[in-house]
């Protein structure tokens, strides 16, 4: 059994906020148990309230489970709701350099998520891993502006106001697919390997923006006796629509990883970050980093 409660308050000056200045204040509590009727299967629930100042109280919940019909296999699930209460710059936010101003009229999002995965050890020590996955959105927030189509769920914007935010009718999706595995090659060497399919679509049926519809990444991490451990990893990134639902160009990001253990808990590393220089964005004129390079100390106690 585990309960807590936290509290937040949250202050912001805007021009577009009555008197100049706005205040919220948040209180959450929760309470969670974990039952483990037998040795193979866990249970756990969540309750929580939120009372927020501006919109009120709101109850969520959480159920998931484990079983383990075996020594090497894991069945899992688990099915919630959600909450999420605009911010105040959501609310009055004011950016006239980039023609875009808060929407004082949004209401929270809820959600409801649902999620079925199950796991597997090899003999060898490979494991595989699969997760299908659904999370329905209502009054979903979403950026709009004169040149979202109809088919972004966005209300008509005539071409001389500010971009803003609307909450999109209907139920927006998000389901999917997520596969993992892991494939040791050597006693230092093991193959990685990631792939998530999204189908994220609006209450108009119309994509979700910068949402990739395929994720996929493949890696090979080592580690030797000696002291040095190292990671490479590729990410393809394919699918992602713009705000105004052109699509992004696909894109392919390397990095590299190389530590020593000084001693021990103490390690030296270098990391390169986009090893091949990729020209690539994850949203249209916001600039990503070229090749970088990292050099540092970790330590753990």
């Amino acid at each position: 059994l585990s309960v807590g409660a936290n509290g937040q308050r949250e202050e912001a000056r805007y021009v577009r906020i009555p008197g100049g200045t706005g205040r919220v204040d948040t209180f959450g509590a929760f309470i969670e148990t974990v039952w483990s009727p037998s040795d193979s299967f866990d249970l756990t629930s969540t309750l929580r309230y939120d009372d927020h100042s501006a919109f009120g109280g709101q109850t969520t919940g959480r159920l998931a489970f484990a079983w383990r019909p075996d020594a090497n296999t894991v069945i899992r699930g688990a099915v919630g709701t959600g909450y999420r209460a605009p911010s105040i710059d959501e609310l009055f936010g004011a950016y006239p350099e980039f023609a875009f101003v808060g929407n004082p009229n949004l209401q929270p999002e809820e959600s409801l998520s649902v999620e079925l995965g199950a796991d597997y050890v090899f003999a060898n020590g490979a494991q595989i891993s699969a997760t299908a996955f659904l999370l329905e959105i209502e009054n979903l927030v979403q950026y709009c502006s004169a040149f979202s189509p109809p088919s972004t769920g966005c209300p008509p914007i005539a071409s001389t106001d500010p971009a803003t935010l609307f909450n999109i009718s209907g139920t927006s999706r998000r389901q999917g697919l997520e596969l993992s595995g892991s494939l040791p090659l050597s006693d230092a060497l093991t193959l990685t390997g990631a792939y998530t399919y999204t189908d994220a679509r609006n209450g108009a049926g119309g994509r979700l923006f910068l949402v990739p519809e395929h994720d996929i990444a493949l890696g090979i991490d080592g580690a030797w006796a000696n002291g040095w451990s190292g990671t490479l990893t590729a990410q393809r990134v394919m699918g992602v629509n713009e705000t105004d639902n052109t699509p992004l160009p696909d894109y392919t990001l390397v990095n590299a990883s190389l530590g020593y253990e000084l001693s021990e808990g103490v390690e030296a590393y270098v990391r390169v970050h986009n090893l091949f220089n990729e020209e690539y964005q994850s949203r249209r004129g916001y600039g990503t980093s070229d090749r970088a390079v990292y050099l540092g100390l970790r330590a753990r106690y």
